[in-house]
């Protein structure tokens, strides 16, 4: 046990402090997770998130860009999609995001794991170079 908690404190670690930004919904698109990162690109506290339906902590926008994707992930595959928005200093960011179903044993799709990355940068070189 003592070994299993050393792992399980290692890998939340990880989620906390990688820089990618990391979410976890349930099955009912309600935030069961977000590392720092997450809750900084969104603009809001962990706490104001965690616990709260998808939709009105995203937005009306976002979450009509999401709900393709979504929907594909509830189904068990693994979407990807890119998002653009205005962050609260009026600056365009440019998201890159995966969704990642997380499947139970018996194959029913419990929630999913939501990977973004800022790739602003990343695309405001390749249009300054194409």
């Amino acid at each position: 046990m003592k070994r299993f908690l050393a792992w399980l404190t290692s890998l939340l670690l990880v989620a906390l402090t990688i820089p990618a930004a990391i979410a976890y919904l349930d099955r009912d698109e309600r935030f069961r997770f977000v590392n720092r990162p997450w809750s900084e690109l969104v603009g809001r506290p962990k706490d104001e998130i965690v616990g709260e339906p998808l939709r009105p902590v995203i937005g009306p926008r976002a979450y009509a860009a999401i709900t393709e994707p979504l929907a594909r992930t509830r189904h068990g595959v693994t979407s990807n999609l890119e998002y653009v928005f205005s962050d609260r200093r009026g600056e365009r960011v440019v998201t890159a995001n995966t969704l990642i179903p997380q499947i139970g044993a018996d194959g029913e799709v419990l929630g999913c794991f939501v990977l973004t990355r800022d790739v602003t940068v990343e695309k405001e070189t390749e249009r300054r170079i194409f």
